[in-house]
This record gives C-alpha cells, structure tokens and sequence, in this order.
C-alpha cells in the first residue's frame, strides 16, 4: 500500500437511505462493490469503461454519453495484453476494456451489438434519474495514483466536482442528490459538505486479489451508513 493508511469509516455528508446508487466510475470498483454489497445499485453507462477526468464525466452527463466511444474515434490501447481488448476513446476520454472479444475480435463487426447494448444503459439511466427521490453517485478520481494518470490538479478536481454536482442536480430534479467522491488528494476532504463528499482512497499493493482482503475493506468502509450498510463483517455476518 503506497504511503501511510488512514482508515475512515463512513461519511456523515452523504450517509442515509437512496432509491438507488450508481457508479460514475472511473474505474470498476464503485460498481462492483455496490453490487456486491447489495446497496440497491443498477447497471450504469460508467461501470465498467475507464475515465480521465471529471472534467470528462461532466461532458458524457451533458450529452447523455452520445459522443462517449464512437467507432470513429477508438484507438487500440496496450495492444500486448492478453487479458482484455483495450480501445481509447481521446475525444471523450474513455477506455474501453471489458467490451470486445480478445480471442477472434474483428471491431467493425462487433461495434454494432456494443453500441446497442451501451446506447440501451444509457437511455434507461437517464430516464431513471428523471423519476428518482433520492439517488447517490460513487466516483472513483483517477485510475492509478501515479502521476502519468492524474489529468486534474486537486483544485481542478475540486472546480470540475462542484459543476458535476450541479449537472448531476440538473439531472435528478425531484431527487435528493449525493455524491461520493473517492481520491488520492487529502487536501479535497475538507471540502466535503452536506450532500458532497470527498474521502481518501489508497493503493494497495500487496499480494492480495483484486478487491479482496484489506482493499476490500478499505472500499466497503467509504460506504458505512449508506442504506443501512454497518461494515463488512456485520453485512457478512447477516447475509
């Protein structure tokens, strides 16, 4: 784990009852521990595609993801890897990696069932949000903590969250909007406010799996008091 661990458990600036929960990625973690948690999370256009900046994310919400991983603008990405078909979208400043076969891939063929399926999430997210009393967004900043992946400056961060906040606001008319923002910067922390919150999050780099283990823990703590979620062990313990 880089640097020194500072658990936090919960956040009294977003903890209560939402209808429901979605991620804003920009990684898969809010998602999948959202789902795994059973915290009344539904598929989202953002769950399992790769983000830059809030900056970005404000722009996709702004244009209802039209322009968000258009054939005419993926480029291959780390093509050596085995594991996943990687495709950047420059433009709107999305990765895909989760969407294309690795094995037999031809893009052009598969793009059309992808857009389908992406255009179809879309569409019911944003109506969902139209008809919400209360939803809270889980944003994870910045795929990696090291410098090559941070595109915003803290105060960058900070500016870009605040219009995402309104945007989301703007979004959601008759609903009671939180956000929870995880972050490498402490300095954004204390700027956290009713509705709003921003809560360290840290590397983890031990031999554990991926989100198991201490970084689970880590994850599932950001999340106390969010629609009856006491911790980990307890959830575990009643399930």
């Amino acid at each position: 784990m880089s640097k020194q661990f500072t658990a936090l458990t919960g956040n009294p600036f977003i903890a209560g009852n939402y209808r429901r929960v979605y991620s804003l990625g920009m990684d898969c973690r809010p998602r999948h521990l959202t789902r795994q948690l059973e915290l009344g999370c539904r598929r989202g256009p953002f769950d399992w595609i790769g983000g830059r900046s809030v900056a970005d994310l404000n722009r996709a919400l702004q244009t209802r993801c039209k322009e968000v991983l258009l054939l005419k603008n993926l480029e291959p990405y780390e093509p050596d890897c085995k594991e996943y078909r990687k495709y950047a979208d420059r433009a709107s400043g999305y990765l895909s990696a989760h969407d294309f076969a690795v094995e037999n891939h031809d893009l052009v063929r598969e793009y059309p069932a992808f857009r389908e399926k992406f255009d179809g999430i879309c569409t019911r997210f944003f109506s969902e949000l139209a008809e919400l009393d209360s939803v809270l967004f889980f944003l994870s900043v910045a795929l990696e903590e090291n410098e090559d992946w941070q595109f915003e400056t803290p105060d960058e961060i900070l500016a870009n969250t605040l219009t995402l906040k309104t945007t989301l606001e703007q979004l959601c008319p008759n609903a009671r909007v939180g956000l929870l923002v995880a972050t490498f910067h402490d300095e954004l922390v204390e700027h956290s406010c009713p509705g709003l919150a921003f809560t360290r999050k840290y590397t983890f780099d031990n031999d554990e799996p991926w989100m198991q283990g201490q970084e689970l823990t880590h994850w599932c703590n950001m999340l106390v008091g969010v629609n009856g979620f006491t911790g980990l062990s307890l959830h575990k313990e009643s399930a």
